[in-house]
């Protein structure tokens, strides 16, 4: 039953992405998961991503973790789809990029 809801969320949560990704498709890049929580989402059209997520976090206080923290280079972050109020942080999220300049 656990494993079951925990795959409800994250399916929800990939098709949320997804449509926020289909509107944004000139600043977001991903591939969802095929098995797992996570992904790497490319944000375009920045100078740093290190930069970009202590802004977000400052600004909505969500916090990404940036792919040089992981040996990567490119402007991606981690998304982790597992959470259960991802629908309300997806939100704040786009109010951000929306309003985001480079």
């Amino acid at each position: 039953a656990i494993l079951s809801r925990n795959n409800e969320i994250i399916s929800e949560n990939i098709k949320l992405f997804s449509a926020l990704v289909l509107r944004h498709k000139k600043r977001l890049s991903w591939q969802p998961p095929q098995a797992g929580i996570l992904a790497l989402v490319e944000v375009k059209d920045i100078e740093s991503m290190m930069v970009w997520s202590k802004t977000l976090a400052k600004k909505t206080g969500i916090l990404t973790l940036p792919s040089e923290l992981f040996g990567l280079q490119g402007n991606y972050f981690r998304l982790g789809l597992g959470q259960i109020n991802f629908a309300q942080t997806l939100a704040k999220f786009e109010r951000y990029l929306l309003s985001y300049s480079t």
